[in-house]
């Protein structure tokens, strides 16, 4: 077994979390927009 040495390590880590943002932000901006867009559809519906 070889283990990642520490610098391998933070620096794995530090992508993950660089990663997870980037995504949440991404998705978070494609839930609102389709919000909109649904709320838009729904109200001109009613």
């Amino acid at each position: 077994v070889s283990w990642l040495s520490r610098k391998e390590v933070v620096a794995s880590t530090i992508v993950v979390i660089v990663i997870i943002v980037v995504m949440s932000i991404y998705i978070g901006a494609i839930d609102f927009i389709l919000a909109k867009i649904v709320s838009l559809f729904l109200r001109g519906r009613m």
